[in-house]
């Protein structure tokens, strides 16, 4: 038995179905992977065509031989495999045609202009002192946006917003919310100039209370808040290290912060940071977050590792794996009580950019009005041009956007290459990119088989190229 139950149609409308011909001999596609169900059957999602399907084990079991005998499997099976391309022709290369693939709907996509979202950078400073904050290593001194840039940043929205699109604003530091008044600004004059658009913020919590909460609803249109906790409690506040008398409640004035957001209506998602010397405080914070928050459609949750050293410590080592092991008990205990954040498991399909530092369409503010590509790595070291001038750094900016032309030689047999990108210039590349996307991609299949069963729909995808998934039909 094969059955495909979840579909993109837009790659095989490009690349055509697969017809079979007896004559021609057939071997799995290099871009499926695959996981075992609790029932013994097999998820198999091919990352080039968009697919999933469950296969029965004893037709899995065949497709692993060296020489699959396909007299072996009934005629609709086989057509079922060749046409979602889990088979292809031994003399086809779908690695080529995968990269003209690729290559064609990146033309299509340079075509479109405007950018559609902005990471904004209020400020370098920060209320929280956090030991293992990436900002360290290349941030100098606290900078705040002032007034005068924040109208200069204004008008350079309005000049590059992509026409009949709503426009995103992301509000990033540092913690944004140290300086408001520029947020105040940028917010005033989208209105003022009629620009549609919609905001989040990523902070730690600490200064979103009530009061700053309706005014962020109403003058930035605020639909999102992102707060990254660190463990349960005191353990919170001493990792989060605050300055000035928040030290020892900050945590509960977090959480009613918290409370405060989620009854208002706005989405209110919570990343817990785990480490090695923090697990049992994050399940004590998992738990705790069941109990407050189980049922609230608006609140989500979801886990991040933290390793002793990223850029040394693979995470394939045994430390590693005992740390991603911890990580993935605390999600799954998430996901059954359906609390878990779906949005981190899309796009996990046929994808442009891996990464928003490769989408000409997204850039990044800093405080001072400089642009760059990453807001995980942004300096003026790395800032190719600045609002209000029109010149630009073209060694920088080629450096960022140009795009790579080769597939690495590490990829190129990866069933994940769909998933990911070729762009490689990013300075942060030793993160171990199988581990990272598997993980993500075995919880989407889960999860896609689970609404499958149960008639819910599919997770809702972001996507480049627009994307618009449909169960099949049972």
């Amino acid at each position: 038995m094969v059955s495909v139950f979840l579909n993109d149609p837009r790659i095989l409308q490009l690349v055509g179905h697969l017809d079979f011909d007896k004559n021609n001999h057939y071997s799995v596609s290099p871009f499926v992977y695959s996981i075992r169900t609790t029932l013994g059957n097999y998820l198999a999602i091919n990352t080039f065509t968009s697919a999933l399907c469950e296969i029965s084990s004893n037709i899995f079991d065949l497709l692993c031989k060296k020489n699959v005998d396909l007299s072996l499997i009934s005629e609709n099976d086989i057509l079922t495999l060749c046409r979602y391309r889990f088979i292809v022709n031994c003399s086809e290369d779908e690695l080529k045609l995968y990269t003209e693939t690729y290559e064609l709907l990146l033309n299509l996509d340079s075509q479109r202009t405007g950018k559609n979202r902005y990471n904004i950078l209020t400020t370098t400073g920060c209320n929280a002192q956090c030991f293992y904050c990436f900002e360290n290593d290349f941030i100098k001194r606290a900078e705040n946006m002032t007034a005068e840039t924040a109208e200069k940043v204004s008008k350079y929205i309005i000049a590059t917003a992509a026409s009949n699109n709503k426009i995103y604003l992301r509000w990033f530091g540092g913690e944004p919310l140290v300086n408001t008044k520029a947020i105040d600004v940028i917010c005033s004059n989208m209105k003022t100039n009629n620009i549609d658009f919609f905001s989040s913020v990523s902070t730690n919590g600490l200064l979103l209370d009530n009061e700053l909460l309706q005014a962020a609803h109403s003058k930035w249109n605020l639909t999102k808040v992102r707060i990254t906790l660190d463990g349960y409690g005191n353990e919170h506040n001493i990792r989060k290290n605050f300055k000035g008398s928040y030290h020892d409640n900050a945590f509960e004035i977090i959480m009613r912060n918290i409370h405060t957001i989620v009854e208002s209506g706005i989405i209110m998602t919570v990343r817990m940071n785990i480490d090695k010397n923090n697990i049992d405080s994050i399940q004590l914070l998992t738990e705790y977050l069941i109990k407050e928050f189980k049922g609230c459609d608006n609140f989500n949750v979801y886990c991040r590792c933290f390793f002793d050293d990223l850029r040394t410590e693979k995470v394939s080592s045994t430390k590693g794996r005992l740390l991603l092991n911890e990580r993935n008990k605390i999600e799954d205990v998430i996901i059954s009580n359906r609390m878990y954040d779906w949005e981190k498991m899309a796009p996990n399909f046929f994808r442009l950019h891996f990464c928003a530092a490769q989408d000409h369409r997204k850039i990044v503010i800093l405080p001072n009005g400089r642009l760059c590509n990453c807001e995980c790595y942004a300096s003026d070291e790395v800032s190719w041009g600045c609002v209000g001038n029109d010149t630009i750094d073209s060694k920088v900016y080629k450096y960022w956007n140009e795009k790579e032309k080769e597939i690495r030689k590490r990829c190129k047999n990866c069933a994940f290459l769909p998933l990911c990108t070729p762009f490689s210039r990013c300075p942060m590349n030793y993160i171990d990119c199988k581990e990272r996307i598997s993980h993500t991609i075995e919880l989407f299949m889960k999860e896609s088989h689970y609404r499958y069963i149960h008639k819910i729909n599919p997770i809702s995808q972001i996507d480049s190229i627009k994307s618009r998934f449909v169960f099949n039909a049972p």
